[in-house]
């Protein structure tokens, strides 16, 4: 059974592309830029793991994280947090919201393709990149 990834982002560009590159690698992949069509697709489709752009459009992305983490439909599902801009404070919130990773922008689509195939379930923050 290959994984299925739910991409939360606000460029089109960049959603389309990691959509396409985790399709390549045999995941379904699903994009979107919608709040609501996110917490649809955690409930019914179930993802194995969602990548959240911060600045995801609808309710601010850390809403969104605090959205999918209260439900008891999507709460286990990993989430990996993205943003431009990060600042320490975002890294501990995410964490304590129960974010398994944060990875500062732009980052290196294989490694977030090994994040993504690490994830067992196990509660391990981490920050790559830099911190502004």
């Amino acid at each position: 059974m290959s994984k299925k990834i739910l991409i939360i982002e606000s460029h089109p560009d960049n959603g389309r592309f990691l959509a396409e590159h985790f399709s390549t690698l045999g995941c379904e992949a699903v994009w979107t830029q919608s709040a609501e069509e996110a917490i649809n697709y955690c409930s019914n489709w179930k993802p194995s793991a969602i990548i959240l752009d911060l600045r995801a459009q609808g309710p601010a992305g850390q809403s969104l994280l605090e959205a999918i983490k209260s439900n008891p439909l999507s709460g286990d599902i990993p989430v990996i947090c993205t943003a431009a801009s990060v600042k320490q404070q975002q890294i501990d919130w995410a964490k304590t919201i129960g974010a398994v990773a944060f990875i500062a922008k732009p980052y290196d689509n294989s490694m977030l393709s090994n994040l993504v195939n690490s994830l067992n379930g196990v509660p391990t923050v981490k920050a790559v990149g830099q911190a502004a």
